[in-house]
């Protein structure tokens, strides 16, 4: 008599073509994985009492010597492969590190894979080459629960098995009042003031009366000051008088153009005619 393990792992590979009265019972052929290990359940005989027709078979030769070959350890190339997952947004990024037996990284691999959710569902798995050996992959993550998940990198590796747990939300955390942290909080004395008081009102509809009494705020508290240092605005303070003195000191600034200028626009505006190079000679004479 044998159940068959309510796992989402367990391969029912083969059932009784005459089956008990409890289907349960006519598994024949399963297969599971536990860690990185292989297990195949076979239950029945090699043919001589129970299963005497699979002598004309022509997968009786094919069939002990395949279970036995997928129970033992493939024989892998040398590689180092390194799994890590995190949850992000929502979402599971799967991270594959390949490298190989000379620390080398393993580029052009087609990594894909299987997953489980906590209720049990199945979903697929695709990593992309995102650099020289890195792989990455995503998958949402909607539920609480374990997310358990195989990979496999291809032809001549060992697959992969990894997973990671997604908590719940916090809002769902169960956090108690830490009363002897607000009774410490409320002990301290400020400067100038007095130490402060806890409320041991409840907060129910009947002690609302009670809360509204209650003024959290103190005016009574000394006034913060701090300190900030101003030699920053003295350097720039210093640097402009210090470029002012120059400037009045070695420039000699006239404004007598100024008149000049003015005349000339107006003279422009009314289509006057303007002698400016008998005045500039006559200016040139005096400054001479």
């Amino acid at each position: 008599m044998t159940t068959i393990k309510q796992n989402p792992l367990v391969e029912q590979l083969l059932v009784a073509s005459d089956p008990p009265s409890n289907p349960e019972n006519a598994t024949v052929l399963a297969t599971w994985r536990y860690g990185v290990g292989r297990a195949v359940a076979f239950t029945t005989d090699a043919g001589y009492q129970w299963a005497k027709p699979w002598y004309n078979s022509p997968a009786y030769e094919k069939l002990f010597s395949q279970i036995i070959r997928f129970s033992m350890r493939p024989v892998t190339q040398d590689a180092n492969f390194s799994v890590g997952a995190d949850l992000r947004d929502g979402k599971v990024r799967v991270v594959v590190t390949a490298l190989d037996a000379a620390d080398n990284r393993i580029n052009f691999l087609n990594i894909t894979g299987r997953g489980i959710s906590p209720d049990l569902s199945g979903f697929d798995l695709n990593l992309s080459q995102v650099a020289p050996g890195r792989y990455e992959g995503e998958f949402p993550a909607e539920q609480s629960g374990n997310y358990l998940f195989t990979l496999f990198p291809g032809e001549g590796y060992e697959r992969l098995t990894a997973g990671i747990s997604v908590p719940y939300s916090s809002e769902y955390t169960d956090r108690t009042t830490n009363l002897s942290l607000l009774e410490s909080l409320s002990q301290f004395r400020p400067a100038g003031g007095v130490p402060g008081v806890q409320s041991n009102v409840s907060f129910v509809s009947d002690s609302m009366d009670d809360l509204l009494k209650l003024n959290p705020f103190r005016p009574d508290l000394k006034q913060a000051i701090s300190t900030q240092a101003m030699w920053p605005m003295m350097l720039v303070i210093t640097a402009v008088v210090f470029f002012t003195d120059v400037l009045l000191r070695r420039v000699a600034i006239r404004f007598d153009w100024i008149p000049a200028l003015l005349k000339s626009a107006i003279a422009r505006m009314r289509g006057a005619p303007i002698a400016a190079a008998q005045a500039s000679i006559d200016r040139l004479k005096s400054r001479k």
